[in-house]
Order: C-alpha cells, then structure tokens, then sequence
C-alpha cells in the first residue's frame, strides 16, 4: 500500500519570520555577556557609554553596508555568497572554513561559559557551589548523554504541515512512499570525551526494559564506561522512554554507574535539549 506527498516547490518565509529572525539575530546573547565586561575594564560609568555608542555607530556603519549588499546581491548564503559574487572563491572558502571551526564554536564556547555562571549564580542562595568546582561544572564535562532513535528510509509525512503553493492551473509534484517504510533503531551514548560504539538492535526486537538492560546497559554501556572514565566521575542523562522508566532499569543504572539524573530533572521526550537530537541523529 502506498499514500502519495505534496512536496514544497520553494522554502520560503514571511516578513513576520523574517523580522523576528533579524531581530533575534540582532538582540543575541551578547547584551547579557558584555555589559559587566566593559563596565569593569572601564570602571567609569560614563566611559563605558562612550564605548557603547561608538560600537552601536560602529555597528550601524556595518548594518548600512550590509543593507546595500542584501538588497544588490539577491543570492542566499550571506558573507559565503557575497564574497562568490566577486569570484574570489579562495577567500570565500577560508572564510566558511574559519566561520565553521573557529568564530562559531568560539561564540557558543563563551555563550556556554556564561550560561553556566549565570546558572550558578542564580542558585547560589539554594545550593552554593564551592569556588574550586564552578569551572568544572560550568563545562560539565564528564556529562554523559544517552539516546535511541528509530530512522526511517523514508521522509515521514506530516499531514497537517505539508503544503504547497502553486500558481493556478499548475500539477503538484507528487512523491509516492511506502505505507509501512524500513526502519531501524540505533542506540548511542556521548561525552564531553568520547563516544560509545553505535548499537543496532534487530528490527524484529522490541525495546522494553528487559532488553534495555541486557542488550543497552549491560552489554554495552557499562564495558564502555569502565574503559572510557576508569575511576572518574561522570553523569548518565536519558529521556522518559518507558523502557528507561522501568524501576529496574532505574535500579540497574544506579547499581552500576557513578550517577544518574532522576527522572524529574530528565527532559520529558524528543526533541529534547540533547545533542544526539541536534548533531548525531541529523547526520545519520
């Protein structure tokens, strides 16, 4: 049995997308980040409005600029495109290549670092951190996520979402799928450190925690971890999957792992704020 799919013929978003991605490209992280920053190393109050207002001119010049760019070359893609414009492809490609391994990361690193101190900030009255450990839990780096994921061969297709725009009197693209398409599901498990070996469970096999334990905890996680940390401390992050759920399952991990986030600090389902979601399981 097979069901037919409109497909989009253009991505395209609105002016009110469009406002509210510049505008929160515009007020980003930095406006939390900075101000205790220029204040210090100014220690006037009234220089660091000078600083402000020659980097908000400063500012301005470069959104001018970028104005007149986006408006004479309607080509997507941004600096990468701009630069291609002038056929300077060398510099276009060290420029994605640098945006890519360092400014970007480099961004998220301090926004990361920041995030963690305001956190740790913010519970202190609760829960006070001892100076010595506050760099280690900012970077949580012995932090472990864990996750299974089933991939389908082919594109699910969202019934309320799917739409397509067509000028009147034109056919739609039309792409036929299977009803009931191949699956598979894959377990993973990352670290600040490492990561564990890929485990593909038999598509006749169901997840439940008797499986979960033997095939997932037993024999792969825990031979992992004992090679991968040794003696050190490290943290075990799963969602609410009813297989992880499972009182015994709960019992088994604590038995054997250092430490496990209970399910009340556990992110409720998928998508979930776990790299797996956002990194591995795109690329698979």
């Amino acid at each position: 049995m097979a069901k037919t799919v409109k497909t989009q013929e253009r991505n395209q978003i609105g002016f009110f997308g469009a406002t509210s991605y510049v505008i929160g490209n515009i007020i980003g992280s930095g406006i939390f980040i900075t101000p205790t920053s220029i204040l210090k190393e100014t220690n006037s109050v009234g220089l660091s409005m000078a600083v402000w207002a020659v980097s908000g001119a400063i500012s301005l010049i470069g959104s001018l600029c970028y104005i007149e760019l986006g408006t004479s070359i309607r080509h997507s893609g941004g600096d990468f495109a701009y630069i291609c414009y002038v056929k300077w492809y060398p510099i276009a490609f060290a420029f994605m290549w640098v945006s890519i391994l360092l400014t970007y990361p480099a961004t998220i690193a301090v926004q990361a670092e920041t995030f963690g101190e305001y956190i740790l900030t913010g519970i202190d009255p609760l829960l006070c951190v001892d100076q010595a450990y506050r760099n280690i839990v900012q970077k949580l780096l012995g932090f472990s996520l864990l996750y299974e994921k089933i991939f389908n061969i082919e594109q699910a297709h969202n019934h309320q979402n799917d739409r397509q725009l067509l000028p009147k009197g034109t056919s739609p693209d039309v792409v036929t799928r299977s009803h009931f398409p191949k699956s598979v599901m894959v377990w993973a498990g990352i670290t600040a450190t490492g990561k564990t070996p890929l485990v593909f469970v038999d598509r006749k096999v169901k997840i439940n925690a008797a499986i979960y334990q033997q095939l997932i905890l037993r024999n792969a996680l825990d031979p992992w971890a004992k090679k991968h940390f040794g003696n050190r401390p490290w943290t075990l992050q799963q969602d609410w999957a009813p297989a992880h759920l499972a009182k015994t399952s709960i019992f088994l991990c604590k038995s054997l792992f250092p430490d496990v986030w209970d399910r009340d600090v556990w992110p409720p389902n998928s998508p979930d704020p776990n790299p797996l979601d956002y990194s591995v399981w795109s690329i698979l």
